[in-house]
């Protein structure tokens, strides 16, 4: 497995960002942090591996923050925390460190898309406050590493699309990242405050099989109008129906058929934020012949309707070009 040494932060010309590049022989993409607020980062890791490979990294301080995996699927350990927690598409977490420390992510092959939340303790204990008696507060008060995983939820998953898709830029971003930051920070402390998991998700897949489902799920979306059913991407990929069904839900938090739905919205609002193509051409390139059934679902997902998103990016381009 390639160990990646990832290039000093650089910075952008967006006010308050850096970022880091992928070295062109691991794969595409990196790594973009914004300072949200003082004391607030907010990370996005977005890149395509060309194999599975491990990362080393440092953490610069007492650190605390909230995780949010999109698509992928790693092995990660940090070095106080000891011990080792699985990273999943659709899984969300919040980790305390009570030291200065290191850690080691093993990834898979393929994309890997992650948002993170990463804030100093005095940061965090302030937004929470001291009267606050929830673990939460507690590992933050008394310096205690920890590492509680849950799963994203809906409304978590609304914001994050719309962190990812921001469409403005200069101070309006700004205000807007942090408005979306502060409202999925508030998504998380809710749920670690009325639904805190049992630690209980320890058992890690054959390298083989995840490499099997990483595969597969490539299959099920490189042709979005003409997807393989669960018979043929089983007998594509060398699993039964069922152990593909039972460790693509593991590894994705979300069935085959889950996953294709999401990546078909997932390409269609990206495609509609470009403005190149209407809704019904958007609708039918990724393989929804009902335009009813396409907007239905689509507004459940995103909450808007594709023509208005449509609408929204056509004017913001419109307001960019003549400005």
């Amino acid at each position: 497995m390639k160990t990646i040494q990832l290039s000093p932060p650089i910075a952008t010309t967006t006010p308050n960002q850096f970022k880091i590049d992928l070295p062109a022989t691991a794969g595409r993409g990196g790594f973009v942090v914004d300072t949200v607020r003082p004391g607030l980062q907010l990370a996005v890791a977005d890149y395509q591996l060309d194999e599975s490979s491990v990362f080393d990294y440092q953490f610069p301080e007492v650190t605390c923050g909230f995780g949010f995996c999109l698509e992928g699927v790693a092995e990660s350990r940090i070095d106080c925390v000891g011990k080792e927690f699985y990273i999943k598409s659709g899984g969300s977490a919040f980790f305390s460190l009570e030291e200065r420390t290191s850690g080691t992510d093993r990834v898979a092959r393929g994309r890997m898309l992650r948002v993170s939340l990463l804030m100093n303790t005095n940061s965090l204990a302030n937004i929470i406050g001291e009267g606050d008696d929830d673990f939460v507060a507690t590992s933050i008060v008394q310096k205690q590493s920890c590492q509680i995983a849950d799963v994203i939820t809906p409304a978590m998953k609304v914001a994050l699309y719309q962190i990812l898709n921001c469409p403005y830029s200069g101070l309006i971003r700004q205000l807007f990242l942090e408005g979306k930051t502060m409202e999925l920070l508030a998504y998380k402390l809710e749920q670690l405050r009325t639904n805190r998991p049992p630690d209980s998700d320890t058992h890690f897949l054959r390298s083989a099989d995840i490499e099997r489902v990483r595969h597969a799920a490539n299959l099920l979306t490189c042709d979005l109008e003409n997807p393989p059913d669960l018979t043929q991407l089983a007998l594509s990929v060398g699993m039964s129906r069922s152990k593909l069904h039972r460790c693509f839900c593991q590894i994705y938090a979300q069935s085959p058929a889950e996953y294709l739905r999401n990546h078909r919205l997932q390409t269609a609002m990206l495609l509609l934020q470009e403005g190149q193509i209407n809704v019904t051409e958007a609708a039918y390139s990724v393989g929804y012949a009902s335009l009813s059934h396409f907007a239905k679902v689509f507004n459940s997902r995103y909450g808007v309707m594709p023509g208005e998103l449509l609408k929204h990016s056509i004017s913001v381009k419109n307001s960019s070009t003549v400005l």
